[in-house]
């Protein structure tokens, strides 16, 4: 396994603060942000494209990312529009619903400075729904993704209210690797009438949108994998949950971790599984401090070369 500075990952996406009602704390945060915070503590080789505004939010912003020592050069200042923040409330069960505001910074995300041979050079891309809520931000990314010759990885991370079939439809039609949930299978499924078990669904997706692997997360019921016309399933790692945001981005990490070191499925879902139990174990959706990833680190040292 090579550590370099040489980025094979492009992420595209909100970097915003999550502010939790009930305490009035405030965390970094954003699906995208997530993974490639996570990516970037793991394994490196990010480039993050992100939007935020020049007021209090965007400032702090700015000074957690220098303090976390978190590559900011592709993250742009918006002059007028207001850095994005989400509320954030729990109901009874611990499950964490979100109120996302519109005509923020991280909807007007211009094209980066990227050559056509840096483009090449990413072997992935990553991107949801999110940054398709704004007409710019949508624009942006699709340009993106029609110019990249890497793996389209999509984790949808529907939102309600948010998305639109149209939106749906295009992520499904130009990924390659799809990470879902068990709420957002039932969207799609409602959406394209699709019938069966959850491995039968799978299956329908698979083949109407010529998908080659499908990741999809079942809360407490654990994980199923297809690759390789084969289904790895994997159940939840044990521990206590403290707070769920983010655990999917941080298994979307671990996803594609085991993409790029060529690790099993089984492997990858294992890796998978125990990192987002982890992060279920903190409160927001990063850890506060660096630390939180060493024994990460080396264990996918271990992992990488025995491949």
């Amino acid at each position: 396994m090579s550590y370099t500075n040489l980025a094979k990952t492009l992420v595209p996406g909100s970097i915003l603060l999550d502010i939790y009602v009930d305490s009035g704390e405030q965390f970094l945060g954003g699906a995208e942000f997530n993974f490639a915070y996570h990516l970037h503590h793991l394994i490196g080789g990010v480039d993050f494209l992100g939007r935020i505004g020049t007021d209090q939010e965007g400032k702090h912003i700015w000074h957690e990312l220098a303090r976390r020592k978190f590559p900011y050069q592709f993250i742009q200042v918006d002059p007028k529009k207001r850095t994005k923040t989400v509320q954030v409330k729990k109901n009874s069960n611990n499950k964490p619903a979100f109120i996302i505001p519109s005509n923020v910074a991280s909807e007007f995300l211009e094209y980066p400075p990227l050559s056509d041979d840096r483009m090449a050079a990413y072997e992935i891309i990553y991107f949801g729904t999110t940054l398709q809520y704004g007409l710019k931000s949508r624009e942006t990314l699709r340009t993106l993704l029609s110019k990249s010759r890497g793996t389209r990885f999509c984790d949808l991370n529907l939102r309600p209210q948010k998305h639109t079939p149209e939106i749906i439809e295009y992520s499904l039609r130009i990924c390659d690797f799809l990470k879902i949930n068990h709420e957002e299978l039932d969207i799609i499924c409602d959406l394209f009438h699709f019938s069966g078990s959850k491995e039968e669904k799978i299956l329908h997706i698979v083949q109407k949108f010529q998908i080659p692997s499908v990741c999809l997360t079942m809360a407490e019921n654990g994980s199923l994998f297809f690759q390789s016309k084969n289904f790895t399933q994997r159940s939840i790692s044990g521990g206590k949950i403290i707070d769920t945001v983010g655990a999917g981005d941080g298994f979307s990490a671990c996803l594609v971790i085991g993409l790029l070191q060529g690790w099993s499925p089984e492997q990858t879902l294992d890796f998978a599984s125990d990192f987002a139990g982890a992060i279920c174990q903190i409160h927001g959706a990063l850890p506060s401090q660096p630390e939180f990833y060493s024994p990460w680190k080396s264990r996918i040292k271990t992992m990488s070369s025995t491949n």
